[in-house]
């Protein structure tokens, strides 16, 4: 009898962990599309049906422009609603006599176009006329437009990020505005993610970085919950920085390896890029693992490795003649390119239950990976004293990771 309940016991827990939670996002497209009618119906406004770069300077023989009331109620729809609220809170308008903080600079750039473009902090508008003149509003227009937008994109994230996350994840609603603005790029806080529409001209590339973003988000609230360093000192706090940047960029790039680019998808297979940039990562490793001033080495090395040292490798293993905005937004650094190659080795040689098994036990990442090496991969095995350092800088895990991961061996 006690065999039978400890059965059943067992069973019903498995089956709970391997349940998939469903999760659960509120979407709101508003912001967006009231930003799009404003410059939409600014465009339509222009004889030529584009908005003209002009220097602020020439604002003075604009000022007897009639206000056009339909547009200036666009503006005020637009600057009630709560986004943009907060977006307009920071705008700065550069008139030739004057300066304009907050929403009045947005309603003084928005009243003015088609026939002035005056200039605001971060090149607001410069950016935003730049995005109509090339029609790439037309995209996102169709995005937005689509049917049953809310419920299809909500399936489309799931479906995307369920193979890629712990089966325990936490299911907390995520909430998505999206948004035109060009100040502040896609933010996160809390629960709450702003996506800025400004920076994506089509629908793949906006699913894409949406998807990218929300692992990113998901994972390391797991990873906070379910693994922390042995002890709170700087180098295992350092050692950690370290390995979650992998850990949390390199299954995103998996996930979406597919959108990208031709020329980026080169670089992510360049065998001496490869090598060069699992060279450098087990040499900073070591460093850190060593260093007297351990946060400090972790923050220059990571700092580098994303601008100077990523731009000289760009240049050193493009070799095409232009080099296309994509991929210098995915130029080489480590944490990308080598958490891609190790959890795409684990994916390729070993399979999508490894994967899973490596996604939800980070501390064991390097002993399923070098289990995964083949006599046709590109980089050997991880050497036993990084994994040590690797493993070691882990403690206990919660009793359900260690529940999830027994079975998943024994599967």
């Amino acid at each position: 009898m006690r065999r039978l309940l400890y059965i059943s016991i067992t069973l019903a827990m498995l089956f709970a962990c391997n349940k998939t939670h469903k999760l659960h996002f509120e979407i709101d497209k508003e912001p967006a599309e009231k930003f799009l009618d404003v410059m939409n119906y600014i465009q339509e406004k222009s004889p030529t049906k584009e908005i003209p770069y002009s220097n602020s300077a020439t604002f003075t023989t604009q000022e007897n422009i009639e206000q056009d009331s339909i547009l200036a109620k666009k503006i005020d729809n637009l600057l009630s609603l709560p986004t943009y609220k907060k977006l307009a809170s920071a705008a700065v308008a550069y008139n030739c006599t004057s300066t304009i903080y907050g929403a009045e600079a947005y309603k003084l750039v928005l009243n003015k176009l088609p026939y002035n473009c005056i200039k605001m902090n971060n090149i607001l508008s410069d950016q935003w006329v730049t995005y109509w003149n090339n029609g790439y509003n037309k995209a996102t227009t169709k995005f937005l437009s689509q049917s049953n937008f809310k419920s299809n994109l909500s399936e489309t994230i799931e479906d995307k990020l369920t193979p890629f996350l712990p089966a325990n994840i936490n299911a907390d609603t995520i909430n998505i505005t999206f948004c035109f603005d060009g100040s502040n790029g896609t933010t996160l806080t809390g629960n709450n993610i702003t996506f800025d529409l400004i920076d994506y001209s089509n629908k793949k590339e906006i699913e894409s970085t949406l998807i990218k973003e929300i692992h990113q988000f998901l994972y390391s609230k797991w990873l906070n919950k379910n693994f922390k360093t042995s002890n709170s000192n700087y180098k295992r706090e350092a050692l950690r920085r370290f390995q979650n940047d992998l850990i949390i960029k390199g299954v995103p790039q998996v996930l979406t390896f597919n959108e990208l680019n031709n020329q980026s998808k080169k670089l992510y297979n360049n065998p001496e890029l490869l090598e060069e940039l699992f060279k450098n990562w087990m040499k900073t490793i070591r460093e850190i693992y060593f260093s007297s001033q351990p946060i400090e080495l972790q923050a220059l090395q990571h700092e580098n490795a994303a601008t100077i040292v990523s731009f000289r490798l760009l240049r050193k293993y493009c070799t095409d003649k232009t080099i296309e905005d994509q991929t210098i937004y995915n130029r080489p650094i480590p944490e990308n390119y080598i958490g891609y190659y190790i959890y795409n080795s684990i994916l390729t040689n070993s399979g999508q239950r490894q994967l899973k098994r490596a996604i939800a036990n980070p501390d064991k990442l390097i002993d399923i990976y070098n289990n995964s090496v083949s006599k046709n991969s590109i980089l050997p095995k991880i050497p036993e004293d990084i994994k040590q350092i690797w493993e070691d800088n882990y403690s206990t895990k919660s009793a359900i990771s260690e529940f999830i991961d027994s079975k998943l061996t024994i599967l």
